[in-house]
């Protein structure tokens, strides 16, 4: 009887080309996770600029290595905001003016708005105070609160909310909008919010119109803040000095705003990110610190993620490039 012939022996199968397509892949997947953790709806990276008080009003400072540093203006002057977007970056800056000696000084009072980069530009030429500076994701919009004393002076000495006036400025063509009296602009998809005596004013650029909330006016307005991706707006409550939370479903044509909750503490100034509330508070130290909590989770202690010695007077918080 023939003996069964037995089958041949498979050839050893090389599995390793196919497992190191398994490992890129996920290693692709790890880094889009992380990009998209790290990026907000926008675009714009998780960073900080932030408001440093002096003796003259506030000089826009940013983050680099942990350690805060003033923008490079290249030019002569000190910047009062800074801002940047999709590598557009703009400014208020103080000018210097001569003094009867001849010596060059900063003038506290006169402010315009520069694009900064490898060839500055003035972007305005009235001189006005401003501050509060915006500018939209494309960086090709800019918005700042600017003090009108055409009319009276003593304004620059004693402003109120209501000597504020909110501008539009195209960066292409330079064309400047006037739209009013307002404070703390905030500018999102063509959309541009603000805070005014009246409530919340909601400007649609491309329709060149508006609608009014009554959210908020009066004292709360100068602490008005809109999360860059347009999901969340605060304010500080003036008489619990914390910061009051809403998700936002609609800016126009109408505002739609669902509270989430306040803040878990007094801050100096706050700002929403993505599912973050980011908070600028003092510490024992003396210094300040920015503090980091999760929306879903405003009693936790939060996470400290800057902090700053003694002598920053670090009065505003905006999360950016």
């Amino acid at each position: 009887m023939d003996e069964p012939i037995a089958p041949p022996s498979a050839a050893p199968v090389n599995r390793v080309p196919g497992l190191i397509l398994i490992i890129t892949a996920a290693v692709l997947v790890l880094i889009a996770v992380l990009i998209m953790y790290f990026q907000q709806k926008d675009g714009r990276f998780i960073e900080f600029a932030f408001a440093r008080l002096t003796p003259i009003g506030e000089e826009a400072v940013v983050l680099k290595d942990g350690e805060l540093a003033s923008p490079t203006l290249g030019m002569e002057g000190q910047a009062v905001s800074y801002l940047k977007a999709s590598g557009v970056e703009v400014a208020l800056v103080r000018t210097l003016a001569a003094t009867s000696t001849g010596t060059a000084v900063v003038n506290p009072f006169k402010v315009d708005a520069y694009l900064l980069g490898a060839a500055p530009r003035q972007l305005t030429s009235d001189g006005m105070p401003k501050t509060g500076l915006a500018v939209s994701a494309d960086g090709q919009t800019i918005a700042y609160a600017y003090l009108d004393a055409s009319k009276n002076p003593q304004v620059l000495l004693t402003p109120t909310l209501a000597d504020w006036r909110i501008a539009l400025v195209d960066v292409a063509s330079g064309a400047v909008t006037d739209l009013g009296q307002g404070y703390r602009p905030q500018l999102v998809d063509g959309i541009l919010v603000y805070a005014a005596l009246d409530g919340i004013h909601v400007y649609s650029i491309a329709d060149g119109a508006g609608v009014t909330s009554s959210l908020i006016s009066g004292a709360a307005a100068v602490s008005l803040d809109l999360a860059a991706d347009g999901g969340h707006l605060i304010y500080r409550d003036p008489v619990t000095l914390r910061h009051a939370i809403f998700a936002v479903s609609a800016l126009y044509p109408e505002l739609v705003l669902a509270p989430v909750g306040q803040s878990p503490a007094s801050f100096i100034d706050a700002a929403v990110s993505g599912d973050t509330l980011y908070g600028l508070a003092s510490n024992e130290a003396g210094g300040t610190e920015v503090r980091a909590f999760a929306l879903d989770d405003l009693s936790s202690a939060g996470t400290i993620v800057h902090s700053f010695p003694a002598g920053s007077l670090i009065g505003r918080l905006i999360p950016q490039e």
